[in-house]
C-alpha cells in the first residue's frame, strides 16, 4: 500500500539523527529513538544543544523539545584547537597562541608587557648523552616547573625545541620585572630527576618590554 504523509513524517522523525519529543501536562506523548541517546549516561560527559517550545492546539498547550547531541563534533573541535594552538609535547601554549596573544595586547591604550625568550644551555649536549627521550622528559618537566609559578595573566610558550617565551602580562617596574627573569633563572637551574639521572641546566633569557 502507498505511504500516507503521515506514515512518511512519523518514519522520518524515527530516523532523524536529532531528539524530538512531544509532551503535554507532563505525560511524553511522542520521543523518537534519537531523544534516548541524547541523554548522558553515568560517567559519560555529552554536549546536547536543546530547545523547548510550547505550542498550543485547540485548547491543549504541548511540549516539543529537540535535541541534538553534539559531543562527537565538539571533541573534534576541540582537537583541531588542541593541534593547531598547543605544543604536542608539552601541552604548552605554541608560536601561533603567543603571536595572537601578543597581538591582542598592543592595541591602544594597552597595559605595558614583556617577553622573556627562554633558550636552553646545552641542550644538544643533554640529547646526545642521555638520549632524546630524556631530553623530551626534560622540557616536559621545565615546562610543568615554570608553569605553576605563574599568574593567570602571564602565558608560557614552547616556539620550538629548547626554545620558549614567557609573555609578562601586566608588568610593573623594570625592578619587578628583573626580579621575575632571575626567578625563571634560579628555578630553570634546580635540579632535573629524570630517568634515575640527576641533570643540571641552565638558561640564556633575552627580555623585550612593549
Amino acid at each position: 500500500s502507498p505511504l500516507t504523509p503521515a506514515t512518511v513524517l512519523a518514519r522520518a522523525l524515527d530516523a532523524a539523527p536529532f531528539g524530538v519529543a512531544i509532551s503535554a501536562a507532563g505525560v511524553t506523548l511522542y520521543a523518537n529513538p534519537s531523544s534516548a541517546t541524547c541523554e548522558p549516561h553515568e560517567s559519560e560527559e555529552k554536549t546536547v544543544r536543546a530547545r523547548q517550545f510550547d505550542i498550543e492546539l485547540d485548547g491543549e498547550v504541548y511540549s516539543l523539545s529537540l535535541s541534538l547531541d553534539e559531543t562527537e563534533q565538539c571533541r573534534i573541535e576541540r582537537d583541531l584547537i588542541q593541534r593547531a594552538y598547543f605544543d604536542e609535547l608539552t601541552g604548552l601554549p605554541n608560536r601561533s597562541l603567543i603571536e595572537r596573544s601578543v597581538n591582542a595586547l598592543t592595541g591602544a591604550g594597552s597595559a605595558p608587557f614583556a617577553l622573556a625568550f627562554i633558550d636552553l644551555d646545552g641542550f644538544k649536549h643533554i640529547n646526545d648523552y642521555y638520549g632524546h627521550a630524556v631530553g623530551d622528559r626534560l622540557l616536559v618537566k621545565l615546562a610543568e616547573r615554570l608553569s605553576s609559578g605563574l599568574r593567570q595573566s602571564d602565558l608560557l610558550a614552547r616556539l620550538s625545541g629548547d626554545e620558549f617565551v614567557l609573555l609578562v602580562s601586566p608588568i610593573g617596574d623594570v625592578e619587578a620585572l628583573a626580579h621575575d627573569v632571575e626567578w625563571i633563572s634560579a628555578r630553570i637551574k634546580e635540579p632535573f630527576f629524570i630517568e634515575g639521572h640527576e641533570i643540571f641546566t641552565s638558561a640564556s633569557i633575552g627580555v623585550s618590554v612593549y
